[in-house]
């Protein structure tokens, strides 16, 4: 990635944004803290969230997955124009983190979705094929019986539910939801006007080799997780305080012992 732009532009890292696919936004990172040792560019996109993005009613209605369509379309926008902000259409790098990596695993199984709209992937602190970040579609019927009560819907059949769900306002909407982990499903076979997302569960096309053939970069980042760690004290004898003095210590040693790492690099 280092270097001059050479005559066909700068190599392009297409940022997918975490937050469980139900939160997060795309100023949720600095792009500072990509560029400052290489000269790329860096593009970072919104994507439909939660029942917006990932409603699915296990038929042709509501198929699901439109979060993703949604960042397919991102990025073949992005193939299309890069060119003329400086990018090289050919050199661009689907990254992501937690559920952006997870996102960007779909993408790499996805067929024509996202095929041919990237040429590496980086997943930080995700993958697909962990138990239950695909879903059969069916695991949403307990949840939609629900949401229909709650706002008053016809349950069935499912186009008057949505024609009622329309109706309700987004922020009502939103805010009154019951607690449903909205996410990417199997939507093979759900639709005869959209082509499907996810065909079957990831780890089975992974396994068959139906993915595409790209250098991909995997990894996690060290002790991500320790400041939640915070909620859940139960010794009396370490208060909040003690604790966040210890995440403080450890977090400037590995600060330390990283950047002499660089250093040394």
């Amino acid at each position: 990635f280092q270097g001059s732009p050479g005559v066909k532009g700068y190599a392009v890292i297409f940022w997918i944004h975490p937050g469980d696919f139900s939160h997060g936004s795309p100023i949720d990172i600095e792009p500072f803290q990509i560029v400052f040792k290489q000269k790329i560019i860096v593009v970072t996109f919104s994507y439909r969230l939660n029942i917006f993005g990932f409603l699915s009613t296990a038929d042709g209605e509501a198929q699901g997955n439109f979060g993703l369509m949604d960042q397919s379309a991102a990025l073949f926008w992005v193939k299309k124009n890069i060119n003329h902000f400086g990018g090289n259409e050919n050199k661009i790098t689907i990254m992501g983190h937690s559920a952006g990596a997870i996102s960007v695993g779909l993408h790499l199984i996805s067929e024509e979705w996202s095929k041919g709209g990237y040429s590496g992937a980086i997943m930080m602190s995700g993958n697909p094929i962990t138990d239950k970040v695909v879903r059969d579609p069916k695991d949403y019927t307990e949840s939609l019986d629900s949401i229909s009560t709650l706002f008053g819907c016809n349950r069935r059949p499912t186009s008057m539910l949505l024609t009622c769900l329309r109706k309700v306002d987004a922020k009502t909407l939103i805010t009154n939801l019951p607690e449903v982990e909205w996410g990417p499903v199997i939507d093979y076979g759900l639709s005869n006007t959209s082509a499907h997302f996810i065909k079957d569960y990831p780890r089975k096309i992974f396994k068959e080799g139906n993915f595409q053939n790209v250098p991909i970069l995997i990894g996690a980042t060290n002790m991500e997780d320790i400041f939640n760690l915070v909620d859940d004290i139960t010794n009396p004898k370490l208060n909040g305080d003690d604790f966040l003095h210890v995440v403080d210590e450890i977090s400037k040693h590995d600060l330390k012992a990283n950047t002499e790492s660089d250093e040394n690099y």
